[in-house]
């Protein structure tokens, strides 16, 4: 029982680390190498603005979910108003889309062209692993 118990915490142990340092236990490097401090200050201002815009948007998103969660589980159903919301969510994710690509490209305008190889390829690799947390050009 002992040695089950040691087991299990072991295995919580790894499960951590690699949460924390990904499947190899090392640690990702995400961030853009070589950051001037000005690029740095251009870049977390563009990502302060993105993140200004998406909050109205995501709220959005999240109100006509739940909207669309309450229409298709109603006594009533009207598939006119449920395709209605259904194109308002699809708007707002395109929106979102949009915001998201424009700002990748007026970050990509500030790199170097090393910069930019190493930021393309990493979201490259993030869009084929499915992460959705974004690029950390920071290093935070």
């Amino acid at each position: 029982m002992l040695i089950l118990f040691f087991l299990f915490i072991g295995l919580v142990s790894m499960a951590n680390s690699r949460k924390h340092h990904g499947d190899s236990g090392r640690v990702h490097k995400r961030e853009i190498p070589d950051l001037t401090s000005d690029q740095k200050s251009k870049i977390k201002a563009l990502r302060i603005g993105l993140q200004k815009d998406m909050l109205t948007l995501k709220n959005q998103l999240g109100e006509k979910r739940a909207k669309l969660q309450t229409l298709e589980t109603s006594e009533k159903v009207d598939m006119a108003v449920i395709n209605t919301q259904i194109d308002e969510i699809q708007s707002l994710e395109a929106k979102i889309k949009k915001l998201k690509a424009a700002q990748r490209q007026e970050i990509r305008k500030l790199l170097t062209i090393e910069q930019r190889v190493h930021f393309d390829t990493q979201d490259q690799k993030n869009k084929k692993g499915k992460i959705s947390r974004g690029f950390d050009v920071l290093g935070k």
